[in-house]
């Protein structure tokens, strides 16, 4: 895939395409708002989030990745970000760096733990973590929505009860 220069483009859906690359040139559609590229077996590179900083939603659904980019922090004005069906082990605390990130799905991957500076998130409403390897949690910020079942908890863990606006 090719994208030439594009101010009209806000929403792209390029799942089931076969990619294994972000296309470079996506970075030249600076109005891209909605980027969705489930379900291909994408391998990043460290600069494929560089320059696509009006990106509000990005789905990474089953792209079998098991790193993410540290470019990823540099989606400023990302509200919601979809990592269902990895094979990640860790969160990159990039992902925390996110001012404006409102939704977090992570569930389906093999995480063990959540970064600490989860905590610091301050618009994060929803987190998607479940059907990980999760065993405890760090403090968590707060959360309106919080999915954590099938996970390895051997205990409630604490930091829910603190959550006083979860619905």
């Amino acid at each position: 895939f090719r994208f030439k220069k594009n101010k009209h483009i806000k929403d792209l859906n390029i799942q089931f395409t076969g990619l294994t690359k972000l296309p470079k040139s996506l970075k030249r559609n600076q109005n891209l708002e909605v980027l969705f590229v489930g379900n291909n077996p994408i391998k990043f590179r460290k600069n494929d989030f560089k320059r696509m900083s009006n990106l509000k939603a990005l789905n990474l659904y089953n792209v079998r990745t098991s790193t993410l980019p540290k470019s990823i922090g540099k989606l400023e004005n990302l509200e919601e970000l979809d990592l269902y069906y990895n094979d990640l082990k860790f969160l990159p605390k990039e992902v925390c760096e996110l001012p404006k990130l409102k939704t977090l799905a992570v569930a389906n991957n093999q995480l063990w733990n959540l970064p600490e500076e989860i905590s610091k998130m301050p618009n994060l409403q929803t987190l998607y973590a479940h059907h990980n390897r999760l065993n405890t949690l760090p403090n968590l910020p707060s959360l309106k929505l919080l999915d954590i079942g099938y996970n390895l908890f051997k205990v409630f863990p604490e930091q829910v009860y603190q959550l006083k606006d979860l619905e």
